[in-house]
């Protein structure tokens, strides 16, 4: 293994590790907010069909914690493909209102995105949103399912 791609592994091994440790101080943060926070759950399901009948199933499951006035920008993207998510939770009159946009190319010339809200209003522990869209591309079809979850912290 070479000088250069040592040093590549131990820097990402020490952004995974800083990562993951980052993400446990706001959980720990948030639990320790006083019902300030939300965790939530997100599950995307991106189902692409050819019109030979093949499919392609993509799916996403990611976890966050979110406090009031805060939001997060995640870039999921790979060498060939862009994918972002953001997400933010706004508190006003007792209502927490989780808000979340994704985007994700699906091949050179499709894209997918969608954006949603949950709401938890005052008394409200938990909120759920889901949905669904389909796209119709040439010959090819695209679905993208999704369910986000939050419940206060």
């Amino acid at each position: 293994m070479t000088r250069y791609r040592t040093v590549a592994l131990a820097t990402l091994l020490l952004n995974l590790f800083f990562g993951v440790a980052a993400f446990e101080a706001q959980s720990l943060s948030a639990s320790d907010g006083g019902g300030n926070g939300v965790a939530c759950v997100l599950d995307i399901v991106v189902e692409t069909r050819g019109s030979t009948g093949a499919v392609s199933t993509k799916t996403i499951h990611r976890e966050f914690v979110l406090l009031e006035g805060q939001s997060i920008s995640e870039d999921l993207s790979t060498r060939t493909r862009f994918e972002f998510l953001d997400a933010s939770m706004v508190k006003s009159s007792g209502d927490k209102t989780v808000s979340l946009a994704w985007f994700a190319d699906t091949s050179v010339f499709n894209s997918v995105d969608f954006a949603t809200e949950v709401l938890l209003e005052d008394g409200d522990k938990s909120g759920r949103s889901t949905g669904s869209s389909t796209a119709y591309v040439s010959s090819t079809s695209i679905r993208t399912s999704w369910t986000l979850t939050c419940t206060e912290l």
